[in-house]
């Protein structure tokens, strides 16, 4: 009995500690650690947990947000930039999706505020890196879209190449008729332009910084567009509800004013019928 509680304890230890150790091993992890995809799953679940009440996932959602342009601020000089200007997009979307689902006015229009101060700090926030990016005073290196694609077509050629020296034959060998190519000589191709001089094949060239910083700039400048858009998007809409609002509050009070004054005619009604009632019977 005592051996199965322990085990039990244990497993309860075990369950409740291991997130904790997940949280602070992956809370700085940017993209390219191998801790963020930890990172990633706590936020869902701190999510899940926040989902009977929208206004909380949605002020979380923001701060997640913030979390977002923090990471990409820290990989920028990087090749995980454009990757991470890409989670933070995704999570603008997010974000505002959320938002939009909290139903009571003032909480939604809470929540708003936060998200658009929070949007018009990221946005200032880029202008100041595209600045450095093109300024050179933050290095842009090859993007990992760019590197990973290249990596693979050498492994491609390499594992083609790539001879196995224990392997055996199939079939005994025969004899191969092997056909020299003819040596041109220069003197020849000039004085005979129908013979095409043979040329080495070209390497494919990576992309030089200044087309690596060109690439990121473009995200910086289009993510940028992106966030003062949701902005200008949140302010309409917030704009929207208020004068909704107003426009409720005046019909409410018009009507108040309406039912004000038939009781005050039914009153006075009352009153004149009591009236003449008493003439009558005096």
């Amino acid at each position: 009995m005592k051996k199965s509680l322990d085990i039990f304890i244990w497993a309860i230890l075990l369950f409740l500690i291991t997130p904790s150790g997940m949280a602070l091993a992956s809370w700085n992890a940017v993209p390219g650690d191998y801790t963020y995809s930890w990172k990633l799953s706590l936020e869902k679940v701190l999510l899940l947990f926040l989902s009977p009440s929208n206004k909380l996932q949605s002020s979380t959602q923001v701060r997640i947000a913030e979390r977002r342009y923090s990471e990409f601020e820290q990989v920028l000089d990087s090749e995980y930039a454009i990757e991470s200007l890409n989670n933070l997009n995704k999570q603008l979307e997010t974000t505002s999706s959320d938002i939009q689902k909290i139903s009571q006015t003032d909480s939604r229009d809470e929540v708003t505020d936060q998200y658009i101060v929070s949007l018009k700090k990221m946005s200032a926030a880029l202008s100041e890196q595209k600045v450095k990016a093109e300024t050179g005073e933050i290095a842009i290196v090859t993007q990992k879209e760019t590197s990973v694609g290249t990596n693979q077509q050498a492994k491609s050629v390499s594992n083609k190449q790539t001879v196995n020296p224990t392997a055996k034959p199939t079939a005994k060998p025969t004899s191969v008729s092997i056909s020299v190519a003819p040596v041109v000589n220069p003197s020849t191709v000039a004085s005979n332009p129908t013979i095409a001089p043979t040329s080495a094949p070209v390497a494919e060239n990576l992309p030089t910084e200044e087309e690596n910083t060109a690439e990121v700039i473009n995200e910086i400048i289009q993510t940028e567009e992106n966030i003062n858009q949701v902005i200008a998007v949140l302010e309409q809409e917030k704009k929207s509800n208020q004068d909704q609002h107003k426009s409720d509050d005046g019909s409410k009070e018009k009507k108040n004013d309406d039912e004000k004054d038939k009781k005050d005619n039914r009153d006075n009604k009352d009153n004149k019928d009591n009236k003449d009632n008493e003439e009558r019977s005096q």
